[in-house]
């Protein structure tokens, strides 16, 4: 990042903090109290949206199957929005997929 992309290495530093980062509800409230993040108003969107999905797949039983995980948020050069990853699993093997809305 900081000879491809040109960024200060503090910079670099703290994104690495941040991709080392994966939970739920517990992940969604450490961001919520970092207070240079949520100067961002898109993380602060970004937070909002990941609480909604929260609030879906918990009135659908399936809370315990969602992670978010901060080190998908590589590739942002050609993701244009939300990365998902599936684990699909079934037969003989289990694959996952990676797609973005």
């Amino acid at each position: 990042m900081v000879n491809e992309k040109g960024l200060p290495s503090e910079v670099a530093d703290r994104i690495g903090e941040y991709v080392r980062l994966n939970g739920r509800q517990d992940l969604i409230d450490k961001l919520a109290g970092d207070v240079t993040l949520m100067a961002s108003k898109s993380a602060g969107a970004g937070l909002d949206a990941m609480r909604t999905l929260l609030k879906y797949v918990d009135l659908y039983g399936i809370t315990d199957r969602i992670s978010f995980d901060l080190s998908l948020a590589r590739g942002l050069d050609y993701y244009t929005g939300v990365i998902y990853e599936a684990v699909l699993q079934g037969g003989a093997y289990s694959t996952r997929r990676l797609f973005s809305c």
